[in-house]
């Protein structure tokens, strides 16, 4: 699937309705393990990460919905390149999801202690 297109999708799956207009960008933290290696993109590389929920993911109205742990592609962000990932890696990413935009944007990738305990399921928001 190209990038464009699972952006359209990821964004029609979190809320079918529009953004308000005060509705802005709000960044997370979620950890995750590599299900596929970086591949190359326009923009760099691109890596398929296997993420935990986000229990306080905000959808386009501003609700608190939630996203259950999933797969999602990420870009490779500094200080990590596509040559320093490979299947099975931890990492924790740092994005930015601005609905005005609408887009995903990596601040941050760092690569976890290969132990690292990771809680994949649904997300706990508004339990």
């Amino acid at each position: 699937m190209t990038r464009p297109a699972f952006v359209l999708l990821f964004l029609a799956a979190c809320s079918a309705s529009a953004p308000p207009a005060d509705a802005g960008g709000r960044a997370y933290t979620v950890r995750g393990e590599v299900v596929q290696a970086p591949a190359p993109v326009a923009s760099g590389a691109q890596v398929l990460v296997r993420h935990e929920a986000i229990d306080d993911f905000v959808d386009a109205t501003g609700k608190v919905v939630g996203m259950d742990a999933m797969v999602m592609p990420f870009d490779v962000a500094l200080p990590l390149t596509a040559k320093d990932l490979a299947v099975g890696d931890k990492v924790e990413i740092r994005f930015s999801m601005d609905w005005k935009g609408p887009r995903l944007r990596v601040d941050r990738m760092e690569r976890l202690p290969p132990g690292t305990a990771l809680r994949f399921g649904p997300a706990r928001a508004g339990r």
